[in-house]
């Protein structure tokens, strides 16, 4: 967690609940919450990253 994406964020693992929730939590975050462009998120390089996750 060293990216200046999550500079100021606090992650608590312990609080986050199942690997499959705190996934879930990211990419709906990432994907719905953040206000990333449409053009961005159309991105091969964007969706590959989701798909990773």
């Amino acid at each position: 967690m060293h990216s200046s994406f999550f500079e100021g964020r606090k992650f608590d693992k312990h609080t986050l609940g199942s690997t499959y929730i705190a996934t879930s939590r990211v990419k709906n975050l990432i994907e719905e919450k953040y206000p990333l462009p449409d053009e961005f998120k159309a991105t091969p390089e964007f969706r590959e990253f989701i798909e990773t996750i």
